[in-house]
């Protein structure tokens, strides 16, 4: 059974014509993950199952975010030998966005 939440999808997202319709949910998607640090640590595998597409799907959508300047992703290499990585995945919000996503959740 899937997760059951609100988000929100800002109009600057949900407007954006160079965006797919599936990047904007996925923007939603971690916008809600990353609340209220202001981060998610959500891997592709993990995201590509959520949404029933391929990890390359998923890489694609996500890269276009990233090019549309709506989420910021920082990668930390923790363990070289095991080539283990931290990635960290920042939506960019206005304050209002910020704003909204904390009253959603306090009422919640």
């Amino acid at each position: 059974m899937e997760e059951e939440f609100i988000t929100i999808l800002p109009a600057t997202v949900r407007y954006n014509r160079d965006l797919k319709p599936n990047e904007k949910v996925l923007y939603s998607e971690l916008l809600i993950k990353s609340y209220p640090l202001g981060y998610c640590e959500i891997n592709n595998r993990e995201l590509a199952t959520s949404f029933h597409v391929t990890r390359q799907s998923i890489s694609g959508w996500l890269s276009d975010l990233v090019r549309a300047g709506y989420i910021e992703i920082k990668v930390k290499i923790t363990d070289p030998k095991l080539g283990r990585i931290e990635r960290k995945i920042y939506p960019l919000v206005s304050a209002e966005t910020r704003q909204a996503l904390s009253k959603l959740y306090a009422e919640g």
